[in-house]
């Protein structure tokens, strides 16, 4: 992700899980993303919550922030 001020990590969630939902995401995409901005180590990360593409959102967080894919397959 790129601001006008800084170039943070964005952290959706896994992989495989990102994959089943069809959420295909490009360098260059115009995004807006919804999440909680936190800083590791020195470096600014954002923690999704929610990702919109276009006419596309997907919801990875709930408003807590626990993940909608914790607890799948128990």
């Amino acid at each position: 992700m790129k601001t006008e001020k800084e170039t943070p990590e964005v952290q959706a969630g896994p992989t495989a899980y990102l994959t089943e939902k069809g959420i295909t995401l490009a360098k260059g995409d115009t995004l807006e993303i919804l999440g909680s901005r936190v800083t590791i180590g020195e470096d600014p990360v954002v923690i999704a919550r929610q990702i919109k593409k276009g006419d596309k959102t997907w919801t990875l967080r709930d408003a807590s922030g626990r993940p909608v894919w914790s607890g799948r397959g128990r």
